[in-house]
């Protein structure tokens, strides 16, 4: 698993430095959203959500890493809807732990020395763009989360637990 981990984020990070970026389906606001310019802005989306997209930008340059204080600057709450159409939410608390809710798929997460964690935050032509993958595997239950914001400031998150898999999309 922690191979797979390790090819999907180097994937990305060869895909973001060739100037790709993951397409935005559902359109979006793009750029211009409630945070203004590529740079990103201060103030929180429409949708509900706090996490900001300046809040990206303040995510250390890192390859890898798997230190849980990484996601620290992804504290907040992002609030989408699942590709069924139900409300989604997703709350960081920092030190690699969260939250996250659907319809059909609720669990809080404690970081611990069991999880299987890469964070990655690279800046693409101004704008960052982040992964942040985390993995706990017991006899009884696999527990994932798979964070990815791309060059439009689309959040695709997809979890699972207990056998139930949830896909969340939010634009910040």
């Amino acid at each position: 698993m922690k191979n797979l981990i390790v090819v999907l984020t180097s994937a990305a990070l060869v895909l973001t430095a060739c100037g790709s970026s993951t397409p935005n389906p559902g359109g979006g606001t793009g750029g211009a959203g409630t945070g203004g310019g590529t740079a990103g802005g201060g103030t929180a989306p429409s949708n509900g959500s706090t996490l900001t997209r300046a809040q990206l930008g303040t995510c250390a340059v890192l390859s890898g890493s798997s230190d849980p204080a990484a996601t620290n600057c992804l504290k907040g709450t992002i609030v989408g809807q699942t590709v069924g159409g139900d409300g989604c939410t997703l709350v960081i608390t920092g030190d690699g732990n969260y939250q996250y809710n659907t319809a059909k798929l609720n669990y809080t997460h404690s970081a611990s020395s069991s999880d299987d964690s890469v964070f990655t935050s690279v800046v693409s032509s101004g704008t960052p763009y982040v992964i942040w993958s985390s993995t706990l595997v017991t006899a009884s239950n696999i527990e994932s989360l798979d964070f990815q914001s791309d060059t439009n400031y689309k959040i695709q998150i997809d979890a699972q637990s207990g056998g139930v898999k949830s896909t969340c999309i939010s634009q910040l």
